[in-house]
């Protein structure tokens, strides 16, 4: 049953807010907090600039860091799989306004190495 909810979930989120190409999530929302669920290595090994670090095996935590429920998020993660469960999960908590762009092997912006606290 668990897991009816979860793909219901994530099939609303996906007619709900839809997908958006890297590319695309440059320039829908400047407002958007990137949200990286890859782990911290991946993290370190190249991610967008400004990016917020959350691994999905930690997602329920973005409460404590994001608590406005309407705050535009744009999830992404190595390749779309992790970032597409993440959104469901996101728009089950009551997220209102969460996009998925799918991996940063499609991103064709800047990206930084490192550490967030590392970037400046």
């Amino acid at each position: 049953m668990r897991y009816l909810r979860m793909f219901a979930a994530v099939l609303a989120a996906i007619i709900i807010t839809g997908c958006v190409s890297p590319a695309d999530a440059t320039t829908t929302d400047n407002d958007a907090i990137f949200l990286d669920v890859r782990t911290q290595e991946e993290f370190n090994s190249g991610h967008i600039p400004g990016a917020v670090l959350l691994p999905l095996d930690q997602i329920e935590e973005i409460i404590n860091l994001i608590p406005n429920l309407d705050q535009p998020i744009s999830i992404y993660c190595r390749s779309g799989n992790r970032s597409n469960t993440a959104l469901g999960i996101l728009i089950a908590m009551g997220y209102t306004n969460v996009t998925d762009i799918g991996g940063i092997l499609d991103w064709t912006g800047e990206i930084v190495l490192g550490a967030a606290n590392d970037e400046d």
